[in-house]
């Protein structure tokens, strides 16, 4: 399962409306929504070296975003 939109200027969503929704319309968790991210970049039609580059920035995100978490007591 991944979550996507279309274009904006069309539908009036963005991805990160999409993720909030999954959270307050749907009750998904962190890493239901975790492995969501992944699946987006996993199944999108892209070069292979696009899609690993994306990929590597994805988990170095993840890192970052959790590590302030962590760091602030909020895990």
């Amino acid at each position: 399962t991944l979550l996507s939109t279309d274009d904006e200027g069309v539908s009036r969503s963005e991805m990160t409306l999409e993720y909030r929704r999954a959270v307050l319309d749907q009750g998904l968790d962190y890493l239901t929504l975790k492995e969501m991210a992944r699946n987006s970049l996993k199944y999108a039609f892209m070069s292979p070296a696009a899609k690993a580059r994306l990929q590597a920035q994805l988990e170095r995100d993840f890192e970052a975003f959790e590590s302030k978490w962590q760091r602030l007591g909020l895990n």
